[in-house]
């Protein structure tokens, strides 16, 4: 029997490219390759785990790291594969194909020797996994010592989150019973959270970064409906030099829609 999480992103491979090619998630995309781009170089082995569709694998391929893909739905490798096929073309280099493997596996046993990689990344993935934590110790147990394991999560207290859901609150209080929103996420994490996360799985956290605090504002429509993304566009714009500003102050972090933590596994481990 498939896990709720296999199920819904087995549903949701075939319009994977139709999601992030939606305004907000292209300009999540262009901030996540800005901050990671510091920790990239030419020659690199690196992992990512929960690739999904491969939406990162664009700016990856950029440096010709050589790129292990893993992700636990085979309908999301068929898209990474596809992806990869369009990104060869695309630089015009066959050789590409050469340098990317996806393999199918579960995060909390991955399937690699100790120390195997230069770099490994966990990009909005973690918060399905069922067991985070061990998924976590496996990322370090791959990773060399010295080198990072970045991660991204939803973050329990994101702003917009907490804003949108005073509606129900207030009918909760005024008898209404409020609206039941259903989710696959096992769960969302805090900061404080990771960093005790990223301290029991032997890493040490020498980052840590917010992405999106008022984007999420931006009316769903605009984001999902073709005809208003040139709007939603606009409102980025706008919205993003606001983000960029306050999201360099601590508090303001906290409240981001996502977390990003870099960690360093040490020497001698």
């Amino acid at each position: 029997m498939k896990s709720p999480e296999l199920e819904y992103y087995e549903r949701i491979a075939p319009k994977y490219d139709e999601l992030h090619a939606q305004p907000i998630q292209l300009y999540h995309t262009k901030v996540e390759s800005e901050l990671i781009q510091p920790y990239l170089y030419e020659g690199q082995k690196v992992a990512v785990i929960g690739c999904g569709g491969g939406r990162e694998f664009e700016y990856l391929l950029k440096k010709q790291i050589i790129l292990v893909g893993v992700d636990f739905s085979r309908g999301m490798l068929d898209k990474a594969k596809e992806k990869i096929q369009k990104l060869a073309k695309h630089f015009s280099d066959r050789k590409l194909l050469s340098y990317v493997s996806l393999i199918q596996a579960d995060a909390a046993n991955l399937p690699f020797g100790d120390s195997e990689f230069d770099l490994v990344f966990c990009l909005a993935s973690l918060n399905y996994f069922p067991n985070y934590e061990k998924s976590l110790l496996e990322m370090n147990r791959v990773v060399k010592p010295g080198g990072k394991v970045i991660v991204t999560v939803i973050n329990r207290w994101e702003l917009s989150a907490f804003v949108k859901r005073i509606p129900s609150v207030l009918k909760i209080f005024k008898g209404g019973g409020g609206k039941k929103t259903s989710s696959v996420f096992r769960k969302t994490f805090t900061m404080k959270e990771m960093k005790e996360l990223y301290r029991k799985a032997g890493l040490n956290v020498c980052r840590v970064e917010g992405i999106r605090l008022f984007l999420d504002f931006i009316p769903q429509a605009w984001n999902t409906r073709q005809e208003y993304f040139s709007k939603a566009q606009k409102a980025i714009q706008i919205l993003s030099m606001l983000d960029q500003a306050l999201l360099k102050l601590r508090f303001c972090k906290l409240c981001a829609r996502f977390l990003m933590l870099v960690g360093e596994k040490p020497y001698g481990c």
